[in-house]
């Protein structure tokens, strides 16, 4: 396995996988207990991760960040993603949902997806 995995145009760090790999692991070997301090530091990690690049805009960070908290999501049993979503959520995760809803005001209010006023992004949006 290459040291990233492209998602998109996000990169999820090989790191991270190590570490929910581990803690899948350990699931297994405890009964299935969900480690809430390794999924912090998940969190935090993909905090620091998504908001490198993001440019100071909130929207780009919360999208990276929710795009890499939904595909180690996705790895997670059912049973312990709506917990790891509550810890997620102050750090900025948004459901595919809420993104789309949020999308959806960006563009009847003439805001790109950076949540900046069309004709005035930086990133040349119009």
């Amino acid at each position: 396995m290459a040291n990233t995995i492209e998602n998109g145009n996000h990169h999820i760090d090989a790191e991270l996988d190590a570490i929910i790999t581990e803690l899948e692991q350990g699931w297994i070997a405890e009964k299935n207990q969900f480690d809430e301090n390794a999924w912090l530091k998940i969190c935090d990690e993909l905090s620091q991760e998504a908001t490198r690049g993001c440019g100071l805009s909130y929207e780009v960070f919360a999208e990276r960040f929710s795009v890499a908290i939904g595909y180690r999501l996705s790895k997670l049993p059912e049973d312990h993603q709506e917990r790891a979503i509550e810890i997620a959520r102050p750090y900025g995760y948004a459901t595919p949902e809420e993104m789309e809803e949020s999308q959806e005001f960006y563009d009847d209010m003439g805001y790109c997806a950076h949540g900046i006023e069309l004709g005035c992004c930086p990133a040349g949006c119009e």
